[in-house]
């Protein structure tokens, strides 16, 4: 995907709803102009009946072709462990 000056990577994350054990790592990777995987943003989430929204600026890596990496780890113990990246899109 090719970024312009001004884009924004949007999404939300959390714990899908009653998973009372739910502890995860959401990180958020990219690749630039097939160069090395470098990070954007880590994020633990437990489930605490809320979304946490992502909003992050992408106008550092304008005129490069960048592919999207989007990980979830568990954090322990894997039972419970149902989470969920809500519509991530860049925005323009």
């Amino acid at each position: 995907f090719k970024i312009q000056t001004g884009d924004r990577f949007r999404t939300a994350i959390g714990c899908m709803g009653n998973n009372l054990g739910c502890s995860v790592v959401f990180q958020l990777n990219y690749r630039a102009d097939g160069g090395s995987v470098q990070n954007l943003g880590t994020w633990t989430e437990v489930y605490d009946k809320s979304i946490n929204k992502i909003d992050i600026d992408l106008s550092p890596l304008a005129g490069k072709s960048v592919e999207f990496i989007l990980t979830v780890y568990n954090n322990g113990n894997s039972v419970d462990d149902n989470a969920f990246w809500l519509l991530p899109r860049v925005m323009r």
